[in-house]
């Protein structure tokens, strides 16, 4: 994104670059007043279950979290999106996704546009880990919807996603 790599330092959610200078990768904290600019968390402190995710969507970082209902419970609740903006290190939230899809699986997550029909747009699909089910958030309306993408996958199937080479428009 704009020739930079972000991290996401995971227990502070310090926003960081990261440079490759021959063998080695140097992080650098993003400096905000003075100190390291952190992403914001949109749980108390008494609600820290949930799954975060720093993800390029159309060159702008998308912050997603995935909050569950409860600790030990990996039913989602809901999720909250936010727009990192770089250049004046601020975030805002997103309560519209437009034309775009989030797709995310235990591990990572990724963007893209859709005009095609039967995918939702302005939605965040998910699969959870060990679950043969794709689950479609609706951001909209904050509801969710279940499909079996394979009826035959074994129940503690494991489901990624895989982003296909799309031909360019020009």
């Amino acid at each position: 994104m704009n020739g930079k790599m972000y991290g996401l330092m995971m227990q502070s959610h310090a926003l960081v670059t990261l440079d490759f200078v021959g063998p080695t990768i140097l992080l650098r904290h993003i400096i905000k007043d003075g100190s390291p600019f952190q992403l914001p968390c949109p749980l108390p402190p008494e609600n820290s279950f949930y799954d975060k995710y720093l993800i390029e969507s159309s060159g702008e970082l998308l912050f997603v979290f995935k909050i569950y209902s409860a600790p030990g419970n990996y039913t989602v609740a809901y999720f909250k999106v936010f727009r990192v903006n770089t250049s004046e290190i601020v975030c805002e939230e997103v309560k519209n996704l437009g034309d775009q899809v989030v797709f995310l699986n235990h591990h990572y997550g990724m963007t893209c546009s859709i005009q095609e029909p039967g995918i939702r747009r302005n939605s965040i699909y998910f699969a959870e880990l060990f679950d043969r089910n794709l689950y479609v958030y609706n951001m909209e309306n904050r509801s969710q919807s279940v499909k079996l993408p394979c009826p035959i996958a074994k129940r503690k199937a494991r489901l990624s996603w895989v982003m296909p080479l799309l031909p360019s428009s020009s």
